[in-house]
C-alpha cells in the first residue's frame, strides 16, 4: 500500500513534463525535461501531513510552475486538516523555479490561472477572483467583488483580458453568466 503513484502530468510549450508524486504519503512536484527525461523533485515537502498538491500551471518561460496545495474548505469553511495542525490548514497557490529553492506562497486560494506575459497569476479565493505578481512584489488584491461563487478563470491569448465565470442562484434555478475583466497589471 505504499507504492509512489504519479498523477496529474502536465507539459510545458518547451517539452517539459512536471506531476505530482506522492511516495508514503509525502506529496511533492517534479519535473524532467528533454531529452533525458530524467525526474527530479523540486518541492521538498518531508512529511506526510494529508495536504494534496494539485492545479500545476506552468509559467510561460517554463521556469517556473505554479501549484495549489491544500484542498478546498467545507460547507462551514472549515480546510481538512488531517493531522490536527495546530496551526491549521488553508488551501493555498504556491510558485517554485525549477532552478532550485523554496516554493513562495502567493496566497490564499485555488484554480491558479498564469498570465500568457507571465509574472502574474489569477485564482479564486472564497469564490472572488484575486491577482498576484509571481515574484512576490505584489501582494494579493481582489480583483472584482461579485454575487455568486466566481471561478474558472482563464486570460485572453495576449494576457490583457480575464474571463471568469459567476455561478448564481435564481429561484432554486442556476445562473451563469461569463464576465470579462481588463487587467490594468
Amino acid at each position: 500500500m505504499s507504492a509512489p503513484f504519479p498523477s496529474a502530468p502536465v507539459v510545458s510549450p518547451g517539452g517539459k513534463i512536471a506531476w505530482v508524486y506522492n511516495a508514503r504519503g509525502v506529496r511533492n512536484v517534479w519535473v524532467a525535461a528533454p531529452p533525458e527525461y530524467r525526474g527530479r523533485s523540486i518541492t521538498a515537502y518531508t512529511q506526510d501531513d494529508g495536504q494534496e498538491i494539485s492545479e500545476l500551471q506552468w509559467t510561460p518561460d517554463g521556469r517556473e510552475i505554479v501549484y495549489v496545495r491544500g484542498e478546498g474548505a467545507n460547507g462551514a469553511g472549515e480546510y481538512p486538516n488531517p493531522t490536527s495542525d495546530p496551526q491549521g490548514a488553508e488551501q493555498q497557490v504556491w510558485v517554485v523555479s525549477l532552478e532550485g529553492g523554496a516554493p513562495s506562497l502567493i496566497g490564499e486560494g485555488a484554480q491558479p490561472a498564469v498570465s500568457p506575459k507571465g509574472g502574474r497569476v489569477a485564482f479564486v479565493r472564497k469564490g472572488q477572483i484575486w491577482a498576484a505578481s509571481l515574484d512576490g512584489k505584489e501582494k494579493p488584491e481582489q480583483l472584482i467583488h461579485a454575487r455568486g461563487e466566481n471561478g474558472d478563470p482563464r486570460w485572453s491569448p495576449d494576457g490583457a483580458w480575464l474571463t471568469f465565470v459567476s455561478r448564481r442562484a435564481a429561484k432554486s434555478l442556476g445562473k451563469c453568466i461569463l464576465i470579462a475583466y481588463k487587467d490594468l497589471g
